[in-house]
């Protein structure tokens, strides 16, 4: 029976597994085993510390934080991947960050395709009207949300300027958060939609935006839009004129990962859809960052949440939970199941059905220190086990405080040899003990 061995989350998403894909000769820094990146030429076999992967957990940071210095070492020791919000774009938190902790992966902040009213970036824009989308009526058009003025994605120059502000960032930063770049606008989200506006053109018009925004600022890009691209676009059903749409990207984030943003579970196929977005990411090399947003108190739904993206993971996945009765009062949060090590995935599926047992009750993945075991649907249903098994049950996490230190910890249940019953809509991480 194999040991449990620490947990080693800090691993490079540029680098492809050499176990279970090929190598692509891009490092991200010189290869040296043991520092904590998975580069090519390394694999689990010969530089084990660097290739064993289990969870990289995310986060973001912004102005309105207010973080000590024990919470910015936290974060950049603690984090693989750190979103820094558009205001700290002029402050030392880059270099701050790096100097904790060189290898943790930043991504400033650029909107694809919105510009808000009474920035500095809205006033640089006011010399150039064509720069700003327009109705049938020539007038500007707004979203709802956040009354963002719309604009012109096609026009060169929005292009231009949108990379100048990309290519504003320190050096530090790894690469760019492309905010609200998927591939078509929904009508009930704007005021208006642009005059003449057709959704595969759109889709085509925002890939060229995208590539070319990726070229001009050689950094990093990572759009907000993954699930609306491999849907609409990547699919090659809807929109054949903008298939390939994330050649031109390192990656994306799936928001409201397993959870719709009103915080009740979606349903089997939806989360049937979330997971193969991880999945297709990943074998196309693409980081794919899900963020989950639930209540922290709700252990059963932390574990479903973490465990279905166990079912996708891969070396270019990050995870980010957060609790959103403190997402703006105590914004840092970190969560124990972030360190639950499984070590390395025994099966690389290329949708997650391939994961269904016999009875297609349950999606189980095996890995290298034991398995995870997700029942999305509305039955309960039980699975036979061998002897050697502990549940993982995390405790505590949330906020981490302006020490540096949370309170949550990870629990080890012995689980008895026979029958288990796993619940509907819930999980079981088990990891092999002695």
């Amino acid at each position: 029976m194999r040991k449990i061995i620490n947990v080693l989350f800090l691993v490079s998403v540029f680098m492809l597994f050499q176990a279970s894909h090929p190598e692509t000769g891009n490092a991200y820094v010189a290869s040296t085993c043991g520092n904590m990146v998975c580069e090519a030429g390394e694999s689990i076999n010969n530089c084990a510390e660097d290739c064993n992967f289990t969870i990289k957990p995310a986060t973001v940071v912004w102005s309105g934080m207010k973080l000590s210095e024990a919470q910015l070492n936290f974060a950049a020791t603690n984090f693989y991947i750190i979103q820094v919000g558009e205001s700290l774009i002029n402050s030392t938190i880059y270099s701050t960050l790096k100097g904790y902790n060189p290898d943790v992966l930043l991504l400033g902040y650029v909107n694809s395709k919105h510009i808000q009213p009474g920035t500095e970036r809205e006033q640089e824009s006011e010399a150039n009207e064509f720069l700003f989308a327009h109705n049938a009526g020539n007038n500007r058009i707004q979203n709802y949300a956040f009354g963002n003025y719309l604009m012109d994605i096609s026009n060169p120059e929005w292009t231009d300027m949108t990379i100048k502000w990309a290519n504003e960032h320190p050096v530090e930063a790894d690469g760019i958060m492309f905010d609200a770049a998927a591939p078509f606008l929904s009508r009930g989200k704007y005021t208006a939609l642009p005059a003449g506006y057709n959704k595969c053109v759109y889709a085509t018009d925002m890939k060229e935006h995208i590539s070319a925004v990726k070229t001009g600022s050689q950094k990093l890009l990572i759009i907000n839009g993954l699930r609306e691209a491999l849907d609409y676009c990547d699919s090659g059903r809807k929109c054949s004129d903008c298939n390939n749409y994330l050649e031109g990207v390192d990656g994306g984030i799936i928001e409201g990962f397993i959870f719709f943003p009103g915080h009740q579970y979606t349903s089997a196929a939806q989360s049937r859809r979330f997971v193969n977005y991880l999945i297709k990411a990943g074998n196309m090399g693409k980081i794919a960052y899900a963020s989950t947003k639930s209540y922290m108190e709700d252990i059963d739904k932390r574990v479903f949440a973490v465990a279905a993206y166990l079912l996708g993971s891969s070396e270019y996945s990050a995870y980010n939970f957060v609790d959103i009765d403190n997402e703006f009062s105590a914004p840092l949060q970190y969560y124990p199941e972030y360190e639950i090590n499984l070590g390395t995935p025994l099966e690389f599926p290329d949708r997650v059905e391939e994961l269904l047992n016999s009875s297609r009750t349950l999606s189980i993945r095996n890995f290298e220190n034991g398995m995870v075991i997700v029942n999305p649907f509305k039955r309960d249903a039980t699975i036979q086990l061998a002897s050697g098994f502990s549940k993982v049950i995390p405790h505590g996490g949330g906020p981490v405080g302006v020490d540096g230190n949370y309170d949550g910890y990870l629990e080890y249940q012995p689980v008895p040899a026979g029958t288990l019953l796993v619940p509907a809509k819930t999980a079981a991480i088990l990891v092999y003990t002695e």
